[in-house]
């Protein structure tokens, strides 16, 4: 008979980290400490909604919005195994607030089997949240590592959910070296373009920039010529004690009276003249009038000029308007992206900016590129290289899935600095050394008593 028991391998796992952020709370009319609450509520508040109506005792906490009134001592530390494991370690004495959520791949929406994301068959997440005050600030550490088998595809980079609560908070608000806001950040001169090429240069920045630029676009403008009135329009002196429409919709006001017109008074008294016919008559005639001129081709009754010396303003409105040489002007357009849903979408990702055309120039001296207008500037981080990408206009339709692509899996395996924050490992470590410091605090507290006591008997 054959022995059927046999030892399973261990295999080891490809451990890697996809979304990951370092930042601090924005909002400075606080204290870090109530930040600190607040903050903890919201990711509390989003660990209740993915369980559902199964909220254990420990975790029945006030809305984020009740802050105020809650006891941090009511943060406390939790361990719990539902075949996911939720710790919390909570030491709001020492300002350290510290959860992770370890669980298996499900996919993107579990027990549905027509979901979009299929689960990876041993692939683990693990989830890290943590808070620290220091220095009367209040940090935040976000990341999410990942275990696969090896030789699985790399997994997808997720933001959690409460980062986009945080940062939409306005009584929290996240700030990594500069606000991290789902909108446009506007570059419109050199002072805030050189606030940009600063961030980029800082060596403590580490989301990519994003910089669209405006396109200039040439608009040739010519003003038409304004016609003159006709010959008939002035053949009769009825015509010109009305209102008149010019062609092309132009209305003149007559306010010079009927009887008080030079014009009709001369059509009046003049006799033997030829209906339609060009003619000239002088100051003399005409009173008011300096010259009246009518020119122009045979077959033509176009007025050609009129010029009023002595103060018509009809007559004056009624000169035609030589037509204008073409002048060039320019208009600036947004580029051929849906540039806001980028800087929504994008929010803990990459900071997005929209630069004016005027700036490239100043730009592509300054970081030595060969940028027109309508590319996009990927700067990445000084930390991870700080390499340039420039996105030419020319493939603008190609250049939208590579942008996203490219950003969204950009924290993918890269060595984030979390500066001072405490994960779990570190977490559990601070409260073992608070416990430790609690019992030597018991036992000075016990020596003490004793040796009070002992001077007491003494004296008795």
């Amino acid at each position: 008979m054959t022995d059927i028991h046999s030892i399973v391998r261990l295999l080891k796992n490809h451990l890697y980290p996809t979304y990951q952020l370092h930042a601090v709370m924005a909002n400075k009319r606080i204290t870090p400490e109530d930040g600190l609450k607040r903050g903890a509520l919201t990711v509390i508040d989003w660990v209740c909604q993915r369980l559902g109506g199964d909220v254990p005792s420990s975790l029945q906490v006030p809305k984020p919005e009740e802050y105020a009134n809650f006891d941090s001592n009511r943060l406390v530390s939790v361990h719990l195994n539902y075949g996911f494991v939720i710790d919390i370690v909570s030491l709001p004495e020492k300002g350290i607030w510290s959860l992770q959520i370890t669980e298996p791949d499900l996919g993107s929406d579990p027990g549905n089997p027509h979901q979009g994301r299929q689960p990876v068959a041993g692939r683990i997440f693990e989830t890290d949240v943590a808070f620290l005050v220091q220095d009367n600030e209040l940090e935040i550490g976000v990341k999410t590592i990942i275990s696969d088998p090896v030789g699985s595809a790399l997994a997808d980079v997720y933001r959690p959910a409460f980062v986009k609560k945080l940062y939409n908070d306005p009584e929290f608000g996240l700030k990594h070296l500069i606000p991290i806001e789902p909108k446009l950040h506007m570059v419109q001169n050199q002072a805030q373009l050189k606030r940009v090429l600063h961030l980029y240069h800082h060596p403590e920045n580490q989301l990519p920039l994003v910089l669209f630029s405006k396109i200039r676009k040439n608009i040739s403008e010519e003003r038409p010529a304004m016609p003159g009135l006709t010959l008939n329009q002035l053949q009769t002196g009825g015509a010109l004690h009305k209102d008149i429409t010019l062609p092309g919709g132009h209305l003149l006001k007559n306010n010079v009276g009927k009887k008080q017109n030079p014009i009709w008074a001369k059509e009046k008294a003049a006799k033997g003249h030829q209906k339609g016919k060009p003619r000239e008559w002088n100051g003399a005639a005409m009173g008011s009038l300096r010259e009246f001129k009518v020119k122009g081709p045979s077959g033509s009754d176009q007025i050609d000029s009129l010029r009023i010396l002595n103060g018509n303003s009809f007559a004056e409105a009624l000169k035609p308007v030589e037509p204008s040489k073409p002048s060039t002007s320019f208009q600036t357009v947004f580029p051929p992206y849906d540039v806001k849903r980028f800087a929504a979408s994008l929010a803990g990702f990459a900071h997005v900016f929209l630069l004016e055309p005027e700036l490239l120039d100043t730009l592509n001296q300054e970081e030595n590129l060969e940028l027109r207008t309508g590319d996009v500037l990927l700067l990445e981080p000084q930390c991870f290289q700080g390499a340039k990408k420039i996105f030419p206009l020319a493939q603008a339709r190609q250049n939208t899935r590579l942008l996203w692509q490219y950003l969204y899996t950009y924290p993918r395996e890269k060595a984030f600095d979390f500066g001072n924050v405490y994960f779990l490992s570190g977490a559990q470590e601070a409260l073992v050394h608070s416990g430790q410091e609690a019992q030597n605090f018991s036992l000075r507290q016990a020596e003490r008593y004793a040796t009070e006591q002992e001077v007491k008997d003494a004296q008795w």
